[in-house]
């Protein structure tokens, strides 16, 4: 189901309808979380704040997000917001790997992997073709589209390599991660997944494919990756946005102040 339709079908009225999908087409392959959120940063008036709030609230929903969840990922309408991004621990990382391992083998179960190993966007790896996979000597490299004729590339690691090489063996063009009748796999379908690894994992509580995202950021941060590195891995046109997928644990906070020891 598209958007127009989910919206008609939970009885939006047709103005309404047809301004969200005006918002949902400006927002186009972008990540509606990241879009609001550089939005809400430019200081826009808050009447033009809370109809994209909604607006992007919706198209969450639509993509299979939980409307709490949907919310509480968003930032205020008004006011540069301060919340971190909460990423996930060492600990809970290796309990979602664990997770996800024991699934059956698929593309979901694939994608699911590759997330905190690339950083990517819930749309971008669903959308992810053959085609964006570029060879460079024995590695390999996301290459995606950006403005002004520029190109983001977003190197895989070992583990990233591996996963994209094995569904390449099975699937050699086209979408990288297949659902039903030659299309890709939805975001719907991938939340889905990450509600029940939550649901089956207490320690998981709140677990959303964009949480996968903050920990890729996190992780990088922590072994030493430079700020703009990581703004140009993950697509911001802001560093200011970049720095809100950073959260230093309690553990780097000791190591930090431990220096003056030495």
């Amino acid at each position: 189901m598209d958007l127009r339709q989910h919206l008609a079908a939970k009885g939006y009225a047709p103005r309404t309808v047809d301004s969200y999908c005006e918002i949902a087409a400006r927002i186009g392959d972008q990540d509606p979380i990241d879009w609001f959120q550089a939005r809400v940063e430019t200081r826009l008036p808050v009447g033009t704040l809370l109809p994209e709030r909604a607006a992007a609230r919706a198209i969450l929903i639509a993509d299979g997000a939980d409307p709490a969840e949907a919310s509480a990922a968003l930032a205020p309408a008004k006011g540069l917001p301060t919340r971190w991004r909460h990423p996930l621990t060492d600990a809970q990382l290796s309990l979602f790997r664990k997770s996800v391992e024991g699934m059956v083998p698929g593309t979901c179960r694939a994608l699911l992997l590759l997330l905190p190993e690339t950083g990517l966007r819930i749309a971008e790896a669903c959308s992810l073709t053959a085609e964006h996979v570029v060879k460079v000597g024995p590695l390999r490299s996301l290459r995606f589209p950006g403005k002004r004729d520029k190109w983001r590339d977003v190197p895989l690691n070992r583990r990233a390599r591996g996963l994209i090489e094995a569904l390449q063996e099975v699937n050699p063009v086209g979408y990288v991660f297949k659902g039903y009748r030659s299309s890709h796999i939805t975001p719907h379908a991938v939340r889905k997944w990450t509600r029940a690894i939550a649901n089956a994992e207490p320690e998981l509580e709140g677990l959303v494919p964009h949480v996968l995202r903050h920990t890729f950021a996190t992780n990088l941060m922590r072994h030493g990756a430079q700020l703009r590195y990581l703004q140009a891995l993950l697509g911001h046109a802001d560093v200011t946005t970049t720095t809100r997928y950073t959260h230093p644990v309690s553990s780097d906070l000791f190591a930090a102040v431990s220096l003056l020891d030495e």
